[in-house]
C-alpha cells in the first residue's frame, strides 16, 4: 500500500460527502415497532458525552442490548466484530492486535499496546481482563494511538467497557443459558435504590464448561471452563451536581484451560541453503501426537488458577461548564497457570518440562479531570498516575535425559526465571476541541509522560539436582537496575462537518510505549517504541440515516518495536528499528426494509517491516536474518464481517433471526513469518434466533462457528533446549445453546 491509496480513499471519502449532502432530510419515523432510521449512539471516547458520528475517531461501539442479541459474552467475540482488530490468548495472557500492532511478550510481567479499561480504569495485567465482561451497558473500541487523553500503553488502541450503572428504580436481570460441551452459564443483576440518594446493583456471572478436548495421557479434560464473577456497585447521589460510584469486583477461575497444542517441529539447523528439520527430544523418546488435534498427550497438566479483584472510585462534581471528576482504583491479580513445554508426552520419560508461570501484581492509579465546555468548544486538562508492583517467575523442571545429564530419566529442578518489576507512571494531559466556524473544529492535545521502572531480575539453574516438590531454587544470577522514559506526545484534528450527519476528520498523533525490562531476562532495558500516525477518516448518514458509512485510512511510522525471542534459556526482548502500516477500514450499516438490519466491516492492512535484521533463535545456524518486508505478527492482510438480522412481529412480541460471517486473512505469530506458526485465511459462520415477548422475557438458540473451524489463534516456538517444539492454542470449535432471559 503506497501513498496514492491513502490519498485516494481520503478523496472518496470527501467526494462522498460533498455529492449528496443535498439529499439529507431531517430524521423521521413511521411510528411503527421496528426503527425506520439507525439509532444515535453515544460515547464517551473524548472523556465526555457525544455522538459517536461526530467523533473524529475510529472507534466501533456496541450497547449491552446489541451484546445480548448478538449472544456475544467476551472480548474474543466482540473484537471479531471490528475491522482490524484480531484476539488471542497466551496462556493467561491475553493478546489483542489493532491495525497489527499487538502483545508480543510472553514472559511474565509483560504490557499490552491495546489499553484496556473498565469504567475508566486501566487495566494494566494483559490476565486481569477476563471475567470483566458481564453486565454490560456498552463497548468501546478505539483504533489508533491514544496518546492524548488514554496515553499508558494505548499506542494500538483503547478498549472501553462500560458496566450498568446502578437505577434508582428496582430492575435487573437474569439470564441462563445451557449449550456444547455441557457449557451452563448463569448470569443476572439486581439493581435499586436503598436510600434517599443511594442506589445500588450487584451482578454476578458464572461459567462452567466441559473440556474441547482429553488428556489422552492423564484422562483430564483440557480447553474446559470454570469460572464466577462479582461486581457491586453504590451510586451515592447526595446533591444533584455531585456523583461519587463506588466499585468492586472480583472473579475465580480453576480449570484446565489453556492448553499449548504440539504443531511440529520448530527447529531447523545447517544454513538457508541446506537446512534440516531438528527433531524434538520428546519425539525421540517416543511422545504420542494425539490423531486429534483438540487433544493433548502431555504428562502434566495443564492447569489454570486465577483471582482478580479491584475496587475503584470515581466521583463527578458539576459546577455548570465545568466537570470535575476523580478515578480512583486498586487492584490484584494473581494467576498460576502449569503444563509441559513440549506440548505433547506419553513417551519413555515423564515428563519432558514441566512449565510453571506465575504472576501477582497489585496497581493503584489515580486519573483527575476537569472538562470545560462553552460557545466555543471544550477543553479536557488531566494528570494520571500508576504504581503496579508486580512479581512473576517462569519456572521450567526438565527431564534430564533431554540434555544428557546424571540421572537419566530424572526430573531436575531446571531453570526459574522471573523477579520484580515496580513501575511509577505519571502524565499530564491536555485537549481544546475550538469551534473554528459552525462548520469546522480545530482539536488541539497533548501528553507528557514520564514513566520509571526498577527491576529486580533473579535467575537459577540447576540441571543436576533431581526434582521434587520441596526442593527450593537456589538464585545464581541477579540483576538490579532502574531506568526513566519520558515522552511529550501532541495530536492536531481538523473535524470539518457541512451538514448533520456528515462529518470529515484529518489527524496526526504520536504515541509512545515506554521502555522496560525482560522480568527475569538479565538483559539491558529495551528501549521505548515511538509511532507516527496520520489518519483521515469520513462519518456519514445517508438516506433519511437509513444508510451509515464510516471510511478511515491511516498509515503508521513506528520504530524500536519491542519483539521477544525465545532462546535457549528463556526469553530475551529486542527492538525491531522501523517498520510501517498503512491501512484503509470501512464499517456500513442499513436498513433497507422496515425490520431488517445489514451491518457490514472490512479492513485492507499492509503491516511490514521496513529494517529489522537479527538471529532466529531456533535457526541459529542460519546467522542473522534480514526480516525487512516481513509482516509483523498479528497482522492480517485483510479482515471482513458481515452481518443479517431480520425482526418480524410475533404473538405478544417478535422474532428476531440473525446470520454472521466473519472472514480474516493469513495470520503469522513470529517476526520470522515462519509457515509453522501461521494460520491461513479462515471464515467464522454464526447465527442465532430469538423471540422477544412484550413482557420482558426472551429465549433464544444460536450457534457459533457452525462450520466447525479449526484455526490457531496463538503459537510459538519454544526453546532449542528441548529441540524448539512449535506449541500453540486453537480458538474454539462449533457450539449451540440456548439461552432463557427475562428483564426486570
Amino acid at each position: 500500500m503506497n501513498n496514492k491509496i491513502l490519498a485516494s480513499a481520503a478523496s472518496v471519502a470527501l467526494m462522498m460527502g460533498a455529492a449528496t449532502a443535498s439529499a439529507q432530510s431531517p430524521v423521521q419515523s413511521d411510528g411503527a415497532s421496528e426503527p425506520s432510521s439507525l439509532a444515535d449512539i453515544v460515547v464517551t471516547a473524548q472523556k465526555r458525552s457525544e455522538n459517536v458520528q461526530s467523533t473524529p475517531l475510529a472507534i466501533t461501539a456496541l450497547s449491552g442490548d446489541a451484546l445480548a442479541a448478538r449472544q456475544i459474552n467476551s472480548v474474543e467475540a466482540v473484537l471479531q466484530t471490528t475491522p482490524n482488530v484480531q484476539f488471542s490468548r497466551s496462556g493467561a495472557n491475553s493478546r489483542i492486535a489493532i491495525r497489527g500492532l499487538g502483545f508480543d511478550n510472553v514472559a511474565t510481567g509483560g504490557e499490552q499496546r491495546v489499553a484496556y479499561h473498565v469504567d475508566g480504569v486501566y487495566l494494566s495485567r494483559p490476565s486481569s481482563i477476563f471475567g470483566t465482561f458481564f453486565d454490560i451497558e456498552r463497548v468501546e473500541v478505539l483504533r489508533g494511538p491514544q496518546g492524548t487523553l488514554y496515553g499508558r500503553n494505548a499506542t494500538a488502541g483503547a478498549i472501553n467497557v462500560i458496566t450498568a450503572d446502578p437505577t434508582e428504580k428496582l430492575s435487573g436481570y437474569g439470564a441462563v443459558s445451557y449449550g456444547s460441551y455441557n457449557r451452563l452459564e448463569a448470569q443476572g443483576a439486581v439493581s435499586g435504590a436503598v436510600a434517599t440518594g443511594i442506589s445500588v446493583r450487584v451482578a454476578g456471572d458464572i461459567v462452567r464448561r466441559d473440556g474441547y478436548g482429553k488428556n489422552i495421557t492423564t484422562g483430564l479434560d483440557v480447553d474446559d471452563e470454570s469460572t464466577q464473577a462479582l461486581r457491586a456497585k453504590v451510586k451515592l447521589q447526595p446533591a444533584e451536581n455531585f456523583t461519587l460510584i463506588l466499585s468492586g469486583d472480583y472473579l475465580h477461575q480453576n480449570d484446565h484451560n489453556f492448553a499449548a497444542k504440539f504443531l511440529g517441529n520448530g527447529g531447523l539447523a545447517g544454513t538457508p541453503t541446506a537446512p534440516t528439520i531438528v527433531v524434538t527430544t520428546a519425539q525421540l523418546f517416543g511422545a504420542v501426537i494425539p490423531t486429534n488435534p483438540r487433544n493433548s498427550s502431555i504428562d502434566f497438566g495443564p492447569y489454570a488458577r486465577r483471582k482478580v479483584w479491584g475496587l475503584s472510585g470515581t466521583a463527578d462534581f458539576d459546577l455548570d461548564d465545568i466537570t470535575l471528576t476523580s478515578i480512583s482504583s486498586y487492584r490484584r491479580t494473581n494467576f498460576r497457570t502449569a503444563g509441559d513445554l513440549n506440548g505433547i508426552g506419553g513417551g519413555t520419560f515423564a515428563p519432558a518440562g514441566i512449565y510453571l508461570q506465575n504472576e501477582y501484581a497489585r496497581q493503584y492509579s489515580q486519573e483527575f479531570r476537569a472538562a470545560l465546555k462553552g460557545d466555543w468548544g471544550h477543553l479536557t486538562l488531566g494528570a494520571y498516575y500508576l504504581n503496579e508492583d508486580v512479581t512473576g517467575y517462569n519456572d521450567s523442571h526438565l527431564n534430564s535425559v533431554s540434555f544428557g545429564a546424571p540421572f537419566p530419566g530424572t526430573t531436575v529442578v531446571g531453570g526459574s526465571i522471573g523477579g520484580r518489576l515496580k513501575t511509577a507512571a505519571g502524565a499530564v494531559f491536555a485537549q481544546a476541541d475550538v469551534n473554528v466556524t459552525a462548520m469546522l473544529l480545530l482539536s488541539v492535545g497533548g501528553r507528557y509522560s514520564a514513566e520509571t521502572k526498577k527491576d529486580f531480575d533473579r535467575t537459577a539453574f540447576n540441571f543436576t539436582t533431581p526434582f521434587t516438590p520441596t526442593t527450593p531454587y537456589v538464585y545464581n544470577m541477579f540483576q538490579t537496575d532502574k531506568q526513566t522514559w519520558r515522552s511529550f506526545d501532541p495530536k492536531v484534528t481538523v473535524q470539518f462537518t457541512p451538514r448533520r450527519g456528515l462529518m470529515v476528520y484529518a489527524t496526526y498523533s504520536t504515541a509512545f510505549k515506554s521502555g522496560g525490562y525482560n522480568l527475569g531476562g538479565i538483559q539491558p532495558p529495551f528501549d521505548p517504541e515511538e509511532l507516527k500516525n496520520y489518519e483521515v477518516g469520513l462519518k456519514a448518514d445517508w438516506f433519511d440515516r437509513r444508510l451509515r458509512t464510516n471510511l478511515t485510512a491511516f498509515r503508521y511510522d513506528y520504530s524500536q518495536l519491542q519483539a521477544n525471542a525465545i532462546t535457549t534459556t528463556g526469553i530475551r526482548i529486542i527492538n525491531a528499528a522501523r517498520a510501517r502500516i498503512d491501512g484503509v477500514e470501512a464499517e456500513i450499516e442499513a436498513l433497507p426494509l422496515n425490520g431488517l438490519r445489514l451491518q457490514g466491516s472490512g479492513a485492507l492492512l499492509d503491516a511490514k517491516y521496513k529494517k529489522f535484521s537479527t538471529v532466529d533463535p531456533a535457526a541459529t545456524g542460519f546467522g542473522i536474518v534480514d526480516l525487512a518486508g516481513k509482516r509483523l505478527s498479528q497482522s492480517a492482510k485483510w479482515t471482513a464481517n458481515l452481518m443479517a438480522e431480520y425482526s418480524f412481529p410475533v404473538a405478544s412480541g417478535k422474532l428476531i433471526v440473525q446470520g454472521e460471517s466473519f472472514w480474516i486473512g493469513k495470520v503469522y505469530f513470529s517476526p520470522f513469518n515462519r509457515e509453522l506458526i501461521s494460520q491461513p485465511g479462515y471464515n467464522l459462520l454464526n447465527a442465532a434466533i430469538r423471540y422477544v415477548d412484550d413482557g420482558g422475557w426472551s429465549v433464544a438458540a444460536y450457534g457459533r462457528n457452525l462450520s466447525n473451524k479449526l484455526y490457531l489463534d496463538a503459537a510459538v516456538v519454544s526453546t532449542s533446549f528441548l529441540g524448539s517444539p512449535a506449541t500453540g492454542t486453537y480458538g474454539a470449535p462449533r457450539t449451540l445453546g440456548a439461552e432463557f432471559r427475562i428483564n426486570f
